[in-house]
């Protein structure tokens, strides 16, 4: 991780004077990695700057997978609203580049937010929608992540039994596939 940042920072340098703006939205990201990846999380806030840069580019994919990440970082910071705009961004970027699956996490992550919110018959809609597309599509870990904000939305509407139960059931299906 520390060559990849000593790497990343080189081609920072070469790519900025001359706008290569793909290989400074690559340099970012592996440099935001290498800071996680080394336990220093506070230093990886470049993300944002390679989701500009897939904008600018036009690349609609990347613009949706750079704004679903940048999204949950802006709720786990308690920026809520931005959180929300991200969210719902990304996941048109990506329904627009054709990318269902990470449309689909986009909106698991805006259905989380807006059960946080107490937003629940749009959370339920948003993420009934988001949980049908990642199980068509095989991605059962986040299909179960949308099967927990459902139970979430149970939980608070006070159905705590019917919660139990659906915990019980994501349970035994996130055993089953390890």
């Amino acid at each position: 991780a520390r060559e990849a940042i000593a790497l990343a920072r080189t081609a920072i340098a070469e790519a900025e004077p001359v706008e290569e703006l793909e290989a400074l939205a690559h340099a970012y990201t592996a440099l935001d990695g290498s800071y996680q990846l080394l336990g220093q999380p506070e230093k990886a806030v470049h993300a944002r700057l390679a989701l500009d840069i897939y904008t600018r580019l036009g690349n609609a994919r990347q613009a949706g997978i750079y704004g679903l990440n940048v999204g949950v970082q802006a709720y786990a910071d308690g920026k809520w609203d931005e959180a929300a705009e991200l969210h719902v961004r990304a996941r048109e970027d990506c329904l627009r580049a054709g990318d269902r699956q990470n449309a689909a996490l986009a909106g698991t992550n805006y259905g989380e937010l807006l059960v946080s919110r107490g937003e629940l018959d749009e959370a339920e809609r948003v993420l009934a929608d988001a949980r049908r597309v990642l199980r068509s599509s095989d991605y059962s870990a986040f299909a179960l992540f949308a099967e927990v904000q459902l139970t979430r939305c149970l939980l608070e509407r006070g159905d705590a039994a019917g919660a139990l139960e659906a915990l019980e059931r994501i349970t035994a299906e996130a055993i089953s596939v390890g």
